[in-house]
């Protein structure tokens, strides 16, 4: 059988097939489903289903302020701030970044540290090492993945949200939970209702 797949611009990594292959697209919000449906014409209304996140929140009652220091070598003391997503260009760590430089240029605490936490391409990756050398951040940690929450956010004194697109705000409600700041872009803040 012949394969069809429709190219998806943007932010998007990777192909999609096209409607006629599929019986269900399934999405997690409404912001989601109109981008896929309408921006890159993928499926019809009738194919599209949203199945909502369920956010664990067990996690919070297990934080675990230490671990996640212990690891990395920051002083258990120490203020954190962090931003906890894939490395993509749609998760803005540029932004994050450049926030970064501002504040060190203003700010002579080095009791500060700064925390990238999740994954993505090795270039893209290597990009923001290469940004981190260009704008000489110090305290400037990379992570990699941590599966545990309770590790992540009971880490972050401030969590940070520099994303150009946040369709769901997961890390929003898991703040909640765990009583750190939170620190977000006016793209965030301006989302769709």
């Amino acid at each position: 059988s012949r394969r069809r797949h429709t190219r998806l611009q943007g932010d998007w990594s990777s192909d999609v097939c096209s409607s006629d292959l599929t019986d269900i697209i399934i999405t997690i919000s409404d912001q989601q489903r109109e981008e896929i449906l309408e921006k890159y014409k993928v499926g019809t209304a009738k194919q599209h289903r949203i199945v909502r996140l369920g956010i664990e929140t067990d996690f919070a009652k297990r934080l675990n302020k230490n671990a996640l220091k212990k690891d990395l070598s920051i002083p258990l003391n120490a203020i954190v701030f962090g931003i906890v997503g894939r490395i993509s260009a749609v998760k803005n760590h540029k932004l994050f970044m450049e926030s970064i430089a501002h504040f060190q240029g203003t700010n002579s605490d080095k009791n500060i540290y700064f925390v990238i936490i999740g994954g993505g391409a090795r270039h893209e990756i290597q990009e923001l090492k290469n940004l981190s050398d260009e704008l000489r951040l110090i305290n400037l940690l990379f992570a990699g993945n941590i599966d545990d929450p309770a590790v992540i956010f009971g880490a972050l004194n401030f969590l940070v949200l520099t994303s150009k697109n946040e369709g769901t705000p997961v890390d929003r409600k898991s703040t909640r939970l765990n009583s750190s700041h939170l620190v977000i872009s006016y793209a965030v803040f301006c989302l769709k209702k």
